[in-house]
């Protein structure tokens, strides 16, 4: 074409130069269309030097030599073989563009194996990683951006999340970190040494600051130094820290320690967070007996709630808020339901001031005298102030000083207020004149001066009016009376209000004798008796509304005897309930006749009965008397399995206790299964508290009388006697032998037969001398004390002795040492009861309580 005959000829007949850059320079005109659509020499950057591939005989022999070319980096020439290689992809970075990591530097793409040597790539391949194969790695023909770190790659998820000891992750170990403990010859074993390793919290971070018994952290002083606290690589536990340079609160630590406490409970403020109160400073969690003092808790333990079970006042398991006054603690609120002596309840006394009359020694007895100094108002402010009768207000003048009006301690009822001078009533009565609507007093514009009518200033109803004078008609102050009432009504029955014609009395509406001269119809008033009426019902057996017919008077609804024979209703119209509801003997169950004067003999009485037991023998008794039989307890007719045949034992249809028993082959403790009751219920003595034999013919002689008795004291000697009579010692009052502290040996004084016949030495002469016959009881003369028979007198001032205390002086007064007129005195120089006693051999001092019972265990019989 033209385009080749510009070199080859043609007729201009050019020479071709022999310089190939003449025509083949790249770019040139000539050459460029042609090279375009070959091989881009410009792009790929191709030397000027064409020899230098190719020779003048053929362009496509190319002789290219990479050690000649002037470039080292593949890409200027091969950017697009890096392109478009796929198997493995080399673009986008995929794999790197410096060719010579894995290609051979030459004219081939030649490719050695490849090793993943350091020289070829970031991530050499050492131990049992170099037998891995690619695409392990490499997945989805990724290369250059293989992730090539442990937390990255997800080749050792697997292993770190299985390992169990230790626990990696609950441990919280830094994945990024493997080569720590692990290298390429293995996952295992490990190759950690806690010697080797330096600080701790490069692995232990998280565990320090994931601490939370006691929470780590540098403010509080916990230092990243794990090993001053923690003895052993092994496991946190048995961590020791010096307590002593430790200042913080304990909870700073041991939070969670509390929290978790369970015997008792700590949490949610139960017990206090200072551990101290409690726990003994140091390392241990011990902790003394708890003591309840005043340094330990706010509220000391003192008296009787020392020996209180914990649970008894911190129930549910609460402590902390456990109440700790009277009125919040429900200890003490049964003590005060049930007080009775005063009833703490009726006379509101306030709980929260249980201090006042009782302490920690105990409930009883009280401490609280009303002789205290203390105003009332202590205890019954709430008293004063809930008064209505009248209502206590100071601006009345009432005074808080409660004895003022109030003389009695034990109850508000019975105030007096003296009235002497009183004359202004309404000062404090003037709402009980408001208040006063029977008759109105305020309409009626009564005097407020309350005398005129009422007659006494403690009893407002004790009141009288001079009616005399008054001629007006009734209703003028008693037409509301008129009109409310109902029972009759005196407004639809039309009555007149006249009050007089029925009422008797201007003092009192009721009246004792009601004049039924006037001629209403008993039903005008009494109808909602007559229809109230079910025993029997009047309505459903249409009685006659005539009540005279059955009632005898009327003044009451009661009556002495009905008239039965005025009707012939049958007895269970009226009596049925009475029928139905018997049960001993079941009226329903043995069917009996409706008509209850088959047995019934009185229309009044109900147990005015005849039945006749003509024909009834044997067990036919238990029809009836069943319920007898059952119930009866002394003895147990039940328990012993008696014969249903009453007659074996009761001898009456009549008198229950009208008993025949056989007792002939009952001995022994055969007794008891009659008698447990007898034996349990006796006292003075008690047979069950001694022990006595079941066999009761041992003491008892007869099978009828139980007084009959006779008991062998053989043996019974000393204190013995009050097994059995302490309830005589007890109630002996003259003299008090509980009081005075005589010895519980009775046979002291008493015999065994006869208590009266007393066998006791008096030491004073009293049967002898002068005093024999001289006197007539111990309490008369001598003992003039009945609680306390040391207590004595001589008969001082004429009682026995006539002489007189100004001689008595004169006698004495100088000879005498130490003389005063008085009983003790005589006795301690006449202790013989003689005048002439030696006062010198026998003077004593007068007898004391440890005397007499000196007397006593001296004057044996």
């Amino acid at each position: 074409n033209n385009a080749c005959d510009q070199c080859h000829g043609g007729d201009q007949g050019y020479d071709i130069p022999d310089d190939c850059h003449g025509c083949h320079q790249p770019g040139g005109i000539a050459i460029t269309t042609i090279l375009d659509g070959d091989y881009d020499h410009t792009t790929h950057n191709l030397p000027a030097e064409c020899e230098l591939c190719h020779t003048t005989l053929n362009w496509d022999q190319s002789l290219f030599q990479h050690e000649s070319f002037l470039s080292n980096l593949c890409e200027d020439c091969h950017l697009i073989d890096h392109a478009e290689s796929s198997e493995p992809p080399h673009g986008n970075e995929n794999i790197s563009t410096d060719c010579l990591l894995c290609h051979e530097a030459g004219n081939e793409w030649i490719i050695p194996v490849f090793s993943h040597f350091e020289a070829q790539t970031r991530y050499p391949l050492l131990g049992l990683h170099a037998l891995v194969d690619c695409e392990l790695c490499h997945q989805n023909n990724i290369y250059n951006t293989t992730p090539n770190t442990c937390q990255d790659n997800q080749c050792h998820i697997s292993q770190y999340n299985d390992v169990a000891n230790p626990d990696h992750v609950s441990n919280s170990y830094p994945i990024e970190y493997c080569n720590i403990c692990h290298s390429e010859m293995g996952w295992t074993p490990s190759l950690f040494s806690h010697i080797l390793f330096d600080a701790c919290v490069t692995c232990h971070l998280p565990d320090y600051n994931g601490a939370n018994d006691p929470v780590h952290d540098p403010a509080r002083g916990f230092i990243q130094t794990c090993e001053i606290c923690h003895n052993s690589t092994d496991t946190w536990d048995g961590a020791f820290i010096d307590h002593s340079k430790v200042n913080d609160p304990c909870v700073s630590c041991h939070l969670m320690n509390h929290i978790e406490s369970i015997d008792p409970p700590h949490d949610n403020g139960n017990i206090s967070t200072d551990c101290i109160l409690c726990h003994e400073s140091g390392d241990t969690w011990d902790i003394q007996p708890f003591s309840h003092l005043d340094s330990q808790t706010e509220y000391a333990l003192f008296g009787l709630h020392v020996l209180v079970g914990c649970e008894s006042c911190h129930q549910n398991n609460i402590y902390n808020t456990t109440p700790n006054t009277c009125q919040d603690n429900q200890c003490h609120v049964t003590h005060f339901n049930e007080a009775d002596e005063p009833n703490h309840i009726l006379y509101t006394y306030p709980i929260q001031y249980c201090d006042i009359c009782h302490d920690e020694l105990g409930w009883a007895p009280s401490i609280f005298s009303h002789n205290a100094s203390d105003a009332c108002v202590t205890c019954h402010l709430p008293d004063y102030s809930a008064a209505t009768a009248p209502v206590h207000e100071p601006n009345a003048g009432y005074s808080q000083t409660c004895e003022n009006c109030h003389t009695n301690t034990s109850t508000w009822v019975g105030a007096f207020l003296d009235h002497t001078g009183l004359t202004d009533c309404v000062s404090c009565h003037l709402a009980d004149y408001q208040g006063t609507t029977n008759p109105n007093h305020v309409e009626k514009s009564y005097s407020q001066d309350c005398m005129e009518c009422h007659q006494s200033t403690e009893d407002w109803l004790l009141v009288e009016i001079d009616h005399s004078n008054y001629n007006g008609p009734c209703a003028t102050c008693h037409l509301n009376d008129f009109n409310s009432v109902t029972d009759p009504n005196h407004v639809d029955n039309e009555f007149s209000n006249e009050c007089e014609l029925c009422h008797l009395s201007t003092s009192v509406w009721r009246t004792d004798e009601y004049p039924h001269t006037v001629e209403i119809p008993c039903l005008v008033c009494h109808q909602s008796e007559y229809d109230n009426t079910t025993e029997p019902d009047h309505p459903t057996n249409q009685f006659d509304s005539d009540c005279m017919i059955c009632h005898i008077s009327n003044d009451t609804w009661i009556i002495g005897e009905y008239p039965h024979s005025l009707t012939e209703i049958a007895c269970a119209a009226c009596h049925m309930p009475e029928y139905t509801a018997t049960v001993d003997p079941n009226h329903v169950e043995n069917n009996y006749n409706l008509d209850c004067t088959t047995c019934h003999n009185s229309t009044t009485d109900w147990n005015n009965v005849t039945f006749n037991h003509t024909g009834i023998t044997g067990e036919q008794c238990w029809n009836c008397h069943a319920g007898d039989f059952v119930g009866v307890s002394d003895p147990n007719h039940e328990a012993n399995n008696y014969d249903h045949n009453c007659f074996v034992c009761h001898n009456s249809t009549t008198d229950w206790n009208n008993v025949t028993f056989n007792h002939t082959g009952i001995t022994g403790d055969q007794c008891w299964n009659c008698h447990a009751g007898d034996f349990i219920g006796v006292s003075d003595p008690d047979h069950v508290t001694n022990d006595y034999d079941h066999d009761c013919t041992t003491c008892h002689n007869s099978t009828t009388d139980w007084e009959g008795v006779t008991f062998n004291h053989d043996g019974i000697t000393g204190e013995q006697c009050i097994n059995c009579h302490l309830g005589d010692y007890l109630d002996v009052t003259n003299p008090n032998h509980n009081a005075q502290g005589y010895p519980e040996d009775c046979t002291l004084c008493h015999n065994t037969v006869n208590w009266e016949d007393e066998f006791f030495n008096h030491l004073f002469p009293i049967y002898s001398g002068d005093h024999n016959n001289e006197w007539s009881t111990c309490t008369a003369e001598c003992h003039i004390n009945p609680a306390d028979y040391v207590d004595f007198s001589c008969g001082l001032y004429g009682v026995c002795h006539d002489h007189r205390q100004s001689e008595m002086d004169d006698e004495h007064i100088g000879e005498v040492n130490g003389y005063v007129y008085e009983s003790g005195a005589c006795y301690e120089c006449h202790p013989n009861g003689t005048e002439d006693d030696d006062g010198d051999d026998d003077r004593r001092r007068p007898p004391k309580a440890k005397d007499w019972r000196n007397i006593l265990k001296n004057n044996r019989f």
